[in-house]
């Protein structure tokens, strides 16, 4: 007895074809949300850059100002000129141009990416919440590799005699207190970059969408607009989120052999302790606009112009 029809040469072939056919559209499912998620990517590693370049010397004053208990910002910039030189203004440069570009590469690709998924079921505009949930989304998905280099930066910034490079602080870390010493500072970063890229993604997102004309891309926009934008979503992400990243600024900062803070409440407790309120949490925020303003001038506009060129 036959369970199966005996199939022919041809038929035989025909199945085969078929079969492999099948194999190959599975393989390559959805080229296109591939070739967006590619340049997304890209798009956000040119943001990433940009965005560094643009803001260096201020953030190393703002980190100066986070870390130290005294001192005004412009003190503290002049002491750094006549001791350190104007070198000492770009301090941590590398750590964030060799990762910012992988950082900003995640962040937008995850939150495009997180936004894509979320039309295909809603056929219409997102809304507020849920382009926060794309910017929450983003901003999680680059926190691990975000806290290694952010540690390595801020310490790098706050060293006095210029003796380490970024290949000998990630040696010092790791041979002081070991690999774990490399997620010290990560939780209140979890939290810094996941609510302020929520603000900030839903900042942007819903503003270019609000003020671009009926019939046009947010790309037809002019570019001044974008700019002022991206300047206002960088205050929009910093404010709500600061005492966190004042924690965590001094949790990177702080002696690996004998630390000064137990972990993130109780660098919190003292540093509202020590400031006589919880202003001491809020040390720097003034600089800290500043600092936003030209990096996040920088970041959205080179991310959509790089997304319009590629396509």
């Amino acid at each position: 007895m036959r369970f199966f029809p005996v199939k022919t040469t041809t038929e035989l072939k025909e199945i085969k074809d078929s079969l492999r056919g099948e194999v190959i559209n599975k393989a390559f499912q959805n080229p296109g949300e591939n070739m967006s998620f590619a340049r997304d990517f890209i798009s956000g590693t040119a943001s990433g850059c940009a965005s560094v370049l643009a803001s260096q010397p201020i953030d190393v004053v703002r980190v100066r100002v986070q870390t130290s208990r005294t001192g005004s910002p412009i003190a503290l910039a002049r002491s750094m000129a006549s001791k350190e030189g104007l070198r000492s203004f770009y301090k941590g440069t590398i750590p964030p141009m060799t990762g910012v570009g992988a950082l900003m590469s995640i962040y937008f690709g995850v939150a495009q990416w997180t936004r894509r998924k979320l039309q295909k079921n809603v056929p219409r505009e997102l809304t507020i919440p849920e382009t926060m949930i794309c910017g929450f989304m983003g901003g999680l998905a680059q926190t691990p590799l975000a806290n290694v280099i952010e540690l390595l930066k801020v310490r790098l910034q706050v060293q006095r005699d210029n003796r380490l490079t970024m290949k000998g602080m990630l040696r010092e870390v790791v041979r002081t207190n070991g690999v774990r010493a490399l997620g010290r500072g990560l939780i209140p970063l979890i939290w810094r970059d996941s609510l302020g890229y929520a603000c900030y993604f839903g900042f942007c997102e819903t503003t270019l969408a609000y003020i671009t004309p009926e019939h046009q891309k947010k790309s037809d926009l002019p570019i001044s607009t974008v700019f002022l934008v991206g300047m206002l979503g960088g205050v929009v992400y910093w404010v709500p989120i600061f005492p966190l990243d004042t924690i965590k600024s001094k949790l990177h900062a702080d002696s690996l052999s004998r630390p000064t803070y137990r972990g993130m409440f109780d660098c919190a407790k003292q540093c509202v302790t020590k400031a006589g309120g919880i202003g001491g949490l809020y040390r720097g925020l003034f600089l800290t606009v500043l600092y936003c303003l030209p990096k996040n001038a920088a970041k959205l506009p080179t991310f959509e112009f790089v997304s319009e060129l590629l396509g």
